[in-house]
């Protein structure tokens, strides 16, 4: 994803959910991402979450 470019975090949510995917943007102490799988719904599924401190 390194070569694409998003005017906002929705659209960059937009393009993982092709691929089943959500991000959640995180602010606070740390800064960063959370992103989880997601089943044909849109609903989390499985306790795999992935987390990117910024």
């Amino acid at each position: 994803m390194a070569n694409f470019y998003f005017q906002s975090f929705g659209e960059y949510r937009t393009l993982l959910e092709m691929f089943n995917l959500t991000a959640e943007e995180v602010q606070g102490i740390h800064n960063g991402i959370i992103y989880s799988v997601t089943d044909e719904k849109g609903n989390k599924v499985g306790g795999l979450q992935i987390v990117v401190i910024r």
